[in-house]
């Protein structure tokens, strides 16, 4: 056995899995290549194949019923800035006894870059995390771990400040993402070439560029139109903007850690000036026309709220989940995983 590998469900026989905590609510696990990220699941014992690679006619341990399963689609759920993680994962577990999908929920922790940093997840990349890079190692982990999870293409979803994370991951890595959901981001990073990311996208291939390389360093369009649906949702009551004087004070104060530390500066968010509603049209708009497919979706009588929301992005996962299964999706490879490094 390779220790240095993650242990995998096809090493435990059926009857222990739910007893070592490797299905049904997953405990959080730190992340192998950068501990201070970690991540939790939801895998439902009832719809989970350990070892989709067991011959299901042998004899014993082998015959067991689990091993006729098919793979489970993957959904990620990313959480905003109060980092509930456990709500993440909480709201979708009815759905994946239903549906038949396992329920992937990272947690990016505050204070990564400094004692105010709240949103460095949100920009994929800054002076100590690349988020987009630890949430491709966190599906490479669960690739090894869970063999019965197909992880080849995941459903995004992700709610305020985990809006913001969906969309720009979006840019980067739409060849991993089969479909989206962008909830009531309060900033969003806009396919515009004037503007620096993470206002626009004219130096993205600066600030991304072994992973543009294959694209020319710019955001590929073409793959963006490839995701199968993107649904944009806001509550109708969600327009409220933060107090200006908090936005000034928090530029100042990072002001000071930053020439108290190593005084390097990184990208930062701008204040939020207009409505989520608004500022999430807009977006819609914008992809709309250059041809991505978009729902935009306005929930009447909910604020700020993922609990408002959560039936009407339901109501936007179920199908795209029937979809997978009537499409035979989990017999499609078409990508190539990043490797987990030796611990």
């Amino acid at each position: 056995m390779d220790f240095k590998r993650p242990l995998s469900t096809a090493q435990v026989p059926t009857r222990f899995l739910q007893s070592a905590m490797l299905t049904d609510s997953v405990p959080l696990k730190a992340l192998r290549s950068d501990p201070r990220i970690s991540y939790c699941l939801y895998v439902p014992t009832e719809h989970y194949n350990p070892d989709p690679s067991r011959n299901p006619t042998s004899k014993g341990e082998a015959s067991h019923p689990s091993y006729q399963l098919p793979k489970l689609p993957l959904i990620i759920n990313i959480h905003g800035t109060g980092r509930d993680v456990g709500s993440c994962r909480r709201r979708l577990i009815g759905l994946a006894k239903r549906e038949r999908c396992a329920i992937l929920a990272p947690l990016f922790p505050t204070a990564l870059d400094d004692e105010l940093d709240l949103d460095s997840y949100k920009l994929l990349r800054s002076k100590t995390l690349r988020a987009d890079l630890a949430l491709l190692d966190i599906v490479a982990e669960v690739t090894s771990r869970y063999p019965g999870i197909d992880t080849e293409k995941f459903l995004l979803s992700g709610f305020s400040g985990g809006g913001q994370f969906v969309h720009r991951f979006l840019y980067i890595h739409p060849e991993r993402v089969l479909c989206a959901t962008v909830g009531a981001p309060g900033r969003v990073t806009r396919l515009d070439k004037a503007l620096n990311w993470p206002q626009g996208i004219a130096d993205v291939g600066e600030v991304f560029g072994e992973e543009l390389r294959a694209t020319g360093g710019d955001v590929s369009l073409g793959e963006l139109r490839k995701i199968r649906s993107i649904q944009m949702v806001v509550g109708g009551d969600d327009v409220q903007v933060p107090d200006e004087d908090f936005n000034e004070w928090a530029r100042k104060m990072k002001g000071v850690l930053s020439q108290a530390g190593d005084g390097r500066q990184t990208s930062s968010l701008e204040p939020m000036r207009v409505t989520r509603v608004a500022t999430l049209r807009s977006l819609h708009e914008e992809w709309s026309s250059l041809g991505i497919s978009t729902t935009f979706q306005v929930v009447e009588g909910f604020g700020h709220t993922s609990e408002g929301i959560h039936p009407t992005i339901e109501a936007f996962l179920i199908p795209q989940l029937r979809d997978w299964w009537s499409s035979g999706q989990s017999q499609q490879v078409t990508v190539t995983h990043r490797s987990i490094p030796d611990s």
